[in-house]
């Protein structure tokens, strides 16, 4: 088990999944804007914690390369590290950095909340996901509004659609590029392509240069970062299903409309606005 005393500003709780009990390890990196927690000493068994979950949800990517990719994800000031243990063992992960982006050459940096999740295939569905990206998000806002600011987007990379689907069962999530979320009269998901010179395209591609390890190129119109995880692996762990209508959907609009090509290791940056409290989706870009 982790201790929690491994972390700065820390905390546990309980969270009671669909049919499980998890304990949930809330840990936040230096508050002085200047050390993730690759420079904390303290974080050691934590970081080694997080990297065998990593290398547990994705095994068949290259080990060396994956301590890279979760090594870099904790080495950026003001994260927050949430992570899930289920009888004393660690079985998932959170990872939100808070990003300084540039929206427009005009404007000053704003605040990106950037996710990575991952958790144990035995312990998928049981709303873990969703939970820490949300609890994430509700601690990056607090934060924020100490100083008089707001948190106006989150972002992440993947080519797995169910992470997509646990992003829009968020209440203060409001519209996601590329892939938009079926509005109350319609059955699918569409395309929302990223219009040239917007907000959300400028924050996509600045997210991406941020983060990403190994990429080909990007495209700015859909997000389709091509080769991303062609040296890591692809992400195994979805199965294209019919059964599961909303994340094959999800997944067919990645394929056949934006491109994606998971095979090469293709990855989708997906962008979402945060609604603030009695706020209308986009009212902040008026």
């Amino acid at each position: 088990m982790v201790s929690t005393t491994e972390c700065k500003d820390n905390r546990s709780y309980m969270f009671a999944g669909k049919d499980q009990r998890y304990t949930i390890i809330v840990c936040r990196s230096d508050r002085s804007n200047k050390s993730g927690f690759i420079e904390m000493p303290e974080s050691a068994d934590l970081i080694e914690a997080v990297t065998e979950v990593y290398l547990g949800v994705y095994p068949e990517r290259n080990r060396d390369l994956s301590r890279a990719r979760v090594r870099k994800s904790l080495s950026y000031p003001r994260t927050t590290l949430m992570l899930a243990e289920h009888q004393g063992k660690p079985v998932g992960f959170g990872i939100f950095p808070r990003l300084l982006i540039n929206g427009h050459i005009d404007r000053e940096p704003v605040p990106v909340l950037y996710s990575s999740r991952g958790f144990l295939s035995e312990h998928e569905r049981q709303g873990l996901g969703t939970h820490v990206l949300e609890e994430a998000i509700r601690l990056h806002q607090e934060e924020l509004w100490r100083s008089h600011r707001s948190l106006r987007w989150v972002a992440f990379m993947t080519m797995n659609p169910h992470s997509v689907a646990s992003l829009w069962k968020l209440p203060m999530v409001g519209e996601t590029w590329p892939i938009k979320k079926p509005a109350d009269d319609q059955e699918k998901p569409t395309v929302n392509y990223y219009l040239q010179d917007s907000t959300q395209q400028h924050i996509m591609l600045g997210v991406h240069s941020r983060v990403y390890m190994s990429s080909e190129s990007i495209s700015t119109r859909t997000g389709v970062s091509e080769g991303e995880l062609r040296e890591l692996g692809m992400n195994e762990t979805y199965r294209p299903s019919p059964d599961q209508r909303l994340p094959y959907d999800i997944h067919q609009i990645m394929v056949h409309q934006l491109g994606m090509n998971r095979e090469k290791g293709d990855v989708v940056y997906m962008t979402a606005e945060v609604k603030q409290p009695g706020e209308s989706p986009l009212d902040h870009l008026a």
